[in-house]
């Protein structure tokens, strides 16, 4: 089929249509639940389809992102938003469709990698690289700051910037070793207070750490928070340790 966009309304880089016969689904992608689409319905039925909930296509006319809203608008028979994202195959969507929660990033991501963007080609690959990472803990790594993250807008227009990708990949390293001892080791918030200890504190030995880690791994419960890990780590640190004692749960404020 033609990607002849004659009959759509355009409304900046996102379309507006009702044929729902072009759009095919992509074996790639979730099962669709059923109750999802009856709650999105219940809510297009209220407030119509709303422009930031677009679906994602690829050349093909495949849904990328977007199969229960696509079918919860089929069923209303209302108008539907949609963009078209060109070049992504089939094995990508496999890889990627693992992090849903983060596929508004991941496109992103995915453009600008396209684009020739070094930054975003870099976060592409370190997320390929190291599959156990979402976007979030990716950032995180990448930018090299506790709680790193960029604003929406700016990741959108492709102003990310990584810090070191050499810095992130010793970083991931020291995560994986900790991960060993304490599976929590993966989320953000524990990425975030490793590294505040690593770039915050002169005093933090990493390898005293995960020794420390290793015969006392009770005292490292799971936390919500980078400042309640770093009252944690604050305690395992210090715990028996011989000398001054370092102040580690005051070197950032969460």
């Amino acid at each position: 089929m033609a990607n002849n966009f004659s009959q759509d309304k355009q409304v900046s880089s996102v379309y507006l249509t009702k044929n729902f016969d072009r759009f095919k689904s992509n074996s790639f992608n979730r099962e669709v639940k059923e109750s999802r689409i009856k709650t999105l319905m219940e809510s297009m039925q209220r407030q119509g389809y709303l422009k930031g909930k677009a679906i994602v296509v690829n050349e093909k006319w495949e849904i990328i992102d977007g199969h229960t809203r696509f079918y919860a608008a089929r069923e209303l028979g209302i108008p539907f938003y949609f963009e078209m994202w060109k070049g992504i195959s089939a094995d990508e969507i496999a890889n990627y469709n693992q992090y849903q929660d983060d596929w508004g990033k991941l496109q992103y991501t995915l453009f600008w990698s396209k684009k020739g963007n070094e930054n975003y080609k870099a976060l592409k690959e370190f997320l390929e690289t190291h599959p156990k990472c979402k976007v979030t803990q990716a950032l995180v790594f990448l930018m090299g700051e506790p709680n790193a993250h960029p604003k929406t807008e700016a990741f959108q227009n492709g102003e990310f910037k990584v810090k070191s990708v050499k810095k992130a990949e010793e970083y991931y390293e020291k995560i994986e070793r900790l991960a060993l001892l304490f599976p929590k080791a993966y989320g953000s918030k524990f990425i975030s207070a490793i590294i505040a200890c690593e770039t915050r504190s002169k005093d933090f030995n990493f390898e005293e750490f995960y020794t420390k880690l290793k015969k006392f791994p009770d005292l490292l419960t799971p936390s919500v928070t980078t400042k309640s890990y770093l009252e944690k780590i604050d305690n395992l640190y210090n715990y028996h340790r011989k000398g001054k004692k370092v102040n580690l749960a005051n070197i950032i404020k969460d």
